[in-house]
């Protein structure tokens, strides 16, 4: 399929934005890998110090899903573009968007439980973020792919 013709600054603002949603999902991708590896961390015998490590490793994963959010659901920002370019996207960007205060909660919420529960019942601990962190991947996936197809595909254009 070749991609659209299209203005050379339409253009470059497309690769901007593709830019920075690859930064932010790489950011994202590190924290998540930095939080499974403290996860998978033997705790049974030091359940305090593991808590503590996937606690910080978590705060890490909060801070880059909003720094996420933030630059997609800004006022002109990737989600914006992808509604007005393309309003057959337009319910796939609000499932999306739907999604990130999912994910945001999802991640507040078992930082509540850490905090309260200092290690005793890591692995429900381990389960729970295993789905957050799950959950987290697919959505990424999702937003590729309505990038790829917003900016990246000719949904039939003509030359």
């Amino acid at each position: 399929m070749k991609r659209p013709k299209t203005d050379p600054k339409i253009q470059r603002e497309h690769e901007a934005l593709t830019d920075l949603a690859r930064e932010r999902h790489d950011a994202l991708t590190s924290a998540i890998e930095r939080l499974e590896h403290a996860l998978a961390a033997p705790a049974a015998q030091r359940a305090g110090p593991w808590s503590e490590r996937v606690s910080a490793e978590l705060r890490h994963v909060r801070e880059a899903v909003r720094a996420h959010v933030e630059s997609t659901e800004e006022e002109e920002g990737l989600f914006d573009r992808i509604e007005t370019e393309h309003p057959r996207l337009a319910a796939r960007v609000a499932a999306l968007r739907d999604e990130h205060s999912s994910l945001v909660g999802r991640a507040s919420g078992l930082a509540e439980r850490l905090e309260k529960d200092a290690g005793a019942h890591f692995t429900s601990h381990r389960g729970v973020a295993a789905s957050l962190l799950a959950a987290m991947r697919a959505h990424r996936a999702a937003e590729a792919d309505l990038l790829y197809e917003a900016f990246w595909t000719d949904m039939g254009a003509v030359d």
